[in-house]
């Protein structure tokens, strides 16, 4: 994958993620046609990799209901819950583009609390990752590193709800995707908080 190997351009970013949208549309038959460019600089790439993030670049459909059952059709480890549109999950924000994120498989920012975690979002001018995101990057981190994100830990998205709670994912020993929720996030050794940013204007 040309994608792991750098230096990163905004072309091979953009030339990475059509062709992944490609292949992922091509399991449910559906063609991706609204997918964002890359709005980083060689420099901030560059810098992004440094700080082993990851740069995703999302279509806004998969931040709606459809886009989640979308995604549990797509990969069907996570069938089991949003296929069948059980859980209402709602997001703080609705919109999709170009996003980086923790590259790390274990949940980062582990041992804090869910306040302490927004304030550190917040300074750092981040948002708590929502479930769409972290669906998507946990395929990513797949096909990088062969591992899914939280196979041995947890972590909150401080940027979905359901039924008015945060939602927690992590793996299964069988490699399912489990979603729940929790109503007031605390610090512990195996769970922790991740985080999604933009391009400052």
């Amino acid at each position: 994958m040309e994608y792991k190997k750098g230096p990163l351009t905004p072309e091979l970013v953009d030339k990475t993620w059509q062709i992944l949208w490609g292949e992922w549309g091509k399991r449910i038959g559906v063609s991706f046609r609204d997918i964002p460019s890359c709005d980083r600089t060689p420099e901030e790439l560059a810098l992004l990799q440094k700080e082993n993030k990851a740069v995703l670049l999302i279509p806004d459909i998969l931040y709606t209901e459809e886009g989640l059952i979308l995604l549990g059709n797509m990969f069907p480890k996570m069938k089991i819950w949003a296929a069948k549109n059980e859980n209402e999950i709602k997001n703080e924000v609705n919109k999709g583009g170009c996003i980086d994120i923790e590259k790390v498989s274990d949940s980062p920012n582990r041992g804090i609390a869910g306040y302490q975690a927004t304030e550190l979002f917040r300074q750092q001018g981040r948002e708590g990752q929502r479930l769409a995101t972290y669906i998507i990057g946990s395929q990513l981190s797949k096909l990088s590193v062969r591992q899914y994100f939280d196979e041995i830990t947890t972590s909150y998205l401080l940027g979905s709800n359901l039924g008015g709670n945060i939602v927690t994912a992590h793996r299964s020993s069988s490699g399912d995707l489990i979603i729940s929720s929790n109503l007031n996030p605390l610090g512990f050794s195996h769970v922790g908080f991740r985080s999604e940013g933009r391009k400052k204007a």
